[in-house]
């Protein structure tokens, strides 16, 4: 009669790590992995002017945000809000202004929107949607204020 052994677990795992080559078919895994990680990164706001609650002065023309990757104007959504004295107010459809057509650079990278000609002083909130390149929405609120 035939006698077999069975392994357990930690002596085949051991016989594993010990095979040759093993450490290096790991570290070029994690390689990899990391390498399409970062490929396959989604777009991202890198930039905006001006910053998250900032005050402007009151002849200020424009609010820049600045992507990662080119976006996609076309499907994209940029409404700009008057929220008045409070800087925590909700933008809604009432205190939404007359939309204003955003200017993009050639790369789609920068979206410049208008503000009103004679914007009063007080918050804002510009709300904003964009379709990436890659396919993703991505969306956010910036507020700032426009001083006296």
């Amino acid at each position: 009669m035939r006698e077999t052994r069975s392994h357990g677990y930690a002596e085949r795992s051991a016989r594993r790590c010990a095979a040759p080559g093993f450490l290096s078919r790991v570290f070029w895994t994690m390689g990899l992995m990391l390498l399409c990680g970062s490929v396959a990164a989604h777009t991202r706001l890198t930039n905006s002017v001006p910053p998250e609650g900032a005050v402007l002065p009151a002849g200020t023309h424009a609010v820049t945000l600045e992507f990662s990757e080119a976006v996609q104007p076309r499907f994209s959504d940029f409404a700009l809000h008057f929220v008045g004295v409070a800087a925590d107010a909700v933008p809604s459809a009432d205190n939404e202004l007359p939309r204003q057509e955003p200017v993009v650079d050639a790369a789609r990278k920068r979206v410049d929107v208008p503000l009103p000609e004679a914007p009063q002083a007080g918050w804002y909130v510009l709300d904003w949607e964009v379709l990436a390149d890659d396919g993703h929405r991505i969306e956010g609120l910036l507020r700032f204020r426009i001083a006296p």
